[in-house]
Order: C-alpha cells, then structure tokens, then sequence
C-alpha cells in the first residue's frame, strides 16, 4: 500500500516504473476498483492541492518506482511548468 484513502496527504507521486491500482473503499468493506496508472502518470495530488484528505487507496500491482513531491514541491512545479499546473487546476475540486 502506497497511500491509504482518508490519510492526511502531504505528498504527490509520479510513476516512473510499475503499475498502481487506485481503489475506494466503501462504508461497508467493499472496494471499487477506480483506476490501474502507469509510468508517467500522478496520483495524490488532490490531498494537495485541494486541502483534503485521500480520497482513495493506492497499492503497488507490480514492483513500482515513485518520484514523491511534497506539498511546497508540487506547488512550486504547479507554478513552474506550465502544462502540469494546467492540468492540476483542471482537475476536479471533489477529488
């Protein structure tokens, strides 16, 4: 497990090797399979930027390699390349 859904996020990670599988766990134990991500592809950056808590859990499918971002990192990449900042802004403020 990677990070569990309703944990306080601090920090953003980008895949650069391996598969994740993100899923939600509803009230009553079950889990809703949401997306398997890729190298190249980000998770967690909602608890981020959005100021809430995980919204889903992500664990590793496959031996995964992750570049992680803390809150003022990914702030300052949002500001600095602007095709990421545009998509973090683009992304949906309910996570």
């Amino acid at each position: 497990m990677i990070v569990r859904g309703g944990d306080v996020g601090q920090q953003m990670f980008v895949i650069s090797e391996g598969e994740v599988e993100v899923v939600h766990t509803a009230a009553d134990g079950t889990e809703q399979h949401l997306a398997t991500l890729r190298p190249g592809q980000h998770f967690g950056e909602v608890a981020i930027f959005n100021h809430k808590r995980r919204t889903a859990t992500v664990r590793a499918k496959s031996r995964v390699r992750l570049l992680s971002l803390g809150g003022n990192e990914a702030l300052s990449l949002r500001e600095a390349i602007q095709p990421f900042g545009e998509r973090i802004r683009s992304l949906p403020a309910s996570g």
